[in-house]
C-alpha cells in the first residue's frame, strides 16, 4: 500500500527554535472502532469497483472535503508525533501537535503563512530555554514563517492533504497486492477495509458511491496511524494577534 508522506516537523521546529532564541492543546477523537456485518445483508455501492479505485478516489474525495478532522500517530526520526487538526480543505489548519519527549505546540496555518506556539516543555525542550526570565518572554508568544519555505515553513505540510495524500490518490491502476474486505460499521456508518497482502497496511473507506478515508494504518516498525472526520460545518483560520507573534525572535 502506498505510504503516507511526511517530514519531520517537531525537528524541524527545534531548529527554528535554535535560531529565536539565539536572536533573542483539543481534545482527541477516541479512535473508530470497527463491526463486522452481514454481507449478504448490506447493499455494497462499491462492489463493482476495484481496490485502487477505491483507495484512489477516497483519498481524492478526502483531498477535496472543505473540512476533515485528521487525528492520529506517525513516528519519525525516532519520535512519536500526535495530533488533532481541524483541516479547512487547501484553505490552511488549525490545532495541536505533541512531541514526545519534547511537549507540544499549536499550529495555526492559513494557506500561506504558518504560526506555531510552543508550551513550556517545548521552549526547554526543543529550543533550549531554561531561563526563566527568557521563558518568561516567550511564553503564550507565535514564531511564524512562509509556508513551504525551509525550516518552521514545511511544519504545514502536516495538514496540507494534497501533499499528505499524493501517495494514494496518484496510485497506479495495475497495483498489485490490494484487496477489499468485508463491509463493516465504524461509529455509526458503513465501511469497507482495503488492505495490501505484501505487508501489514490497510485502510477503512466510507462504504458509498463517492467513498472517502476513515482511517490509514501501518501496525509495521513505522507505526502510522491517521484517522480522518468530516464535521460537515466550516474550519476558521484566524491568525493570531500581532500581540502575541514573536518579532525578531524577540
Amino acid at each position: 500500500m502506498a505510504t503516507v508522506r511526511r517530514s519531520a516537523p517537531g525537528v524541524l521546529l527545534a531548529a527554528a527554535l535554535a535560531v529565536a532564541t539565539a536572536a533573542c492543546g483539543p481534545s482527541h477523537t477516541p479512535p473508530p472502532r470497527a463491526v463486522m456485518l452481514d454481507a449478504q445483508a448490506v447493499v455494497d455501492p462499491l462492489a463493482a469497483q476495484t481496490s485502487v479505485w477505491i483507495l484512489r478516489h477516497a483519498s481524492a474525495n478526502t483531498e477535496a472535503a472543505f473540512a476533515v478532522h485528521l487525528t492520529g500517530a506517525v513516528e519519525d526520526s525516532g519520535h512519536t508525533l500526535t495530533f488533532d487538526l481541524s483541516v479547512a480543505g487547501s484553505a490552511g489548519c488549525t490545532g495541536n501537535v505533541t512531541e514526545s519527549k519534547a511537549g507540544s505546540f499549536q499550529l495555526i496555518f492559513d494557506g500561506s503563512t504558518v504560526w506555531v506556539k510552543p508550551d513550556d516543555e517545548f521552549w526547554r525542550v526543543a529550543g533550549g530555554i531554561t531561563d526563566a526570565a527568557q521563558l518568561a518572554s516567550v511564553k503564550g508568544k507565535y514564531l511564524t514563517a512562509t509556508a513551504g519555505g525551509s525550516g518552521l515553513g514545511e511544519v504545514a505540510s502536516m495538514c496540507q492533504l494534497k501533499t499528505l495524500l499524493k501517495g494514494f490518490t496518484s496510485i497506479p491502476a495495475n497495483t498489485p497486492g490490494e484487496t477489499k474486505g468485508r463491509v463493516t460499521h465504524m461509529n455509526g456508518q458503513r465501511a469497507l477495509k482495503v488492505s495490501d497482502t505484501r505487508d501489514s497496511a490497510y485502510a477503512y473507506v466510507t462504504d458509498t458511491a463517492q467513498p472517502r478515508l476513515l482511517q490509514l494504518i501501518d501496525p509495521s516498525a513505522v507505526g502510522d496511524k491517521l484517522s480522518f472526520g468530516y464535521p460537515g460545518t466550516p474550519v476558521a483560520i484566524t491568525p493570531p494577534p500581532a500581540s502575541e507573534i514573536l518579532v525578531g525572535g524577540r
